[in-house]
């Protein structure tokens, strides 16, 4: 692995690690201010539940594709070169 993928593979993890916890802050914090509880042991029904796994999963999704495509293009910005493509994946 060549200097550029280490440092690319850095980025990506750093920014999808970010991501991740912003994601989750978030979607709590909504979570809450509808009323619900985001702690398994307190949900009342399946449809509370499933619609929290749902939730989560979509914007985790969500947030990993802005995240990834924000890190290439600040990478590309900063380098003046595209990520490494076997490596962006």
């Amino acid at each position: 692995m060549d200097r550029r993928e280490v440092e690319w593979r850095v980025v990506a993890g750093a920014s999808g690690a970010l991501a991740t916890i912003a994601t989750r802050r978030l979607l709590t914090s909504l979570w809450r201010s509808l009323g619900w509880s985001p702690d398994e042991a307190e949900w009342g029904t399946w449809r509370e539940a499933l619609t929290w796994g749902i939730a989560v999963g979509a914007g985790m999704g969500a947030a990993r594709v802005v995240a990834q495509r924000a890190a290439a293009a600040g990478f590309e910005r900063v380098t003046g070169e595209s990520p490494p493509v076997e490596a962006a994946s």
